[in-house]
């Protein structure tokens, strides 16, 4: 029973004790029992936030580790289309080269058939313009 009566003699004093500050100009004043209370809670905020920064941390050392690999990939991939886009220029000028070659054979051909067909028809023109001795 003395214990007792000693516990709630202590809450009574307790009960009268404030912490004071100031913030600013003004001066506050907070019971003990619930200053108590405010810094087990900012204990425990405080341990969640080293939590969440070290999560954080890790999270943004994983982010830059990936953003560094995007990076090489993305340097890889435009490499790439450098020489994807070097192959198609050289395919475009051989094509070019191919469509003029094959303008010129066309040429060629139709030189060749006009030749030929003006060949056929000399015999004709050769008997028909007979070349007779000049008179004297």
């Amino acid at each position: 029973m003395a214990e007792a009566a000693v516990q709630q003699s202590d809450r009574a004093h307790a009960a009268q004790q404030f912490s004071t500050f100031f913030v600013a100009d003004l001066f506050f004043g907070v019971d003990v029992l619930r200053v108590q209370e405010v810094l087990r809670y900012q204990e425990m905020t405080l341990k969640i936030t080293a939590q969440n920064a070290t999560t954080l941390s890790s999270s943004s050392e994983e982010l830059a580790a990936v953003s560094q690999q995007m990076a090489g990939n993305a340097e890889e991939t435009a490499t790439q289309a450098n020489v994807v886009s070097a192959a198609s220029e050289e395919v475009s000028r051989n094509v070019s080269s191919v469509a003029s070659a094959s303008e010129q054979m066309q040429a060629s051909i139709r030189e060749i058939a006009k030749n030929a067909n003006e060949r056929r028809g000399w015999p004709r023109m050769a008997s028909a313009w007979r070349i007779r001795p000049m008179k004297p």
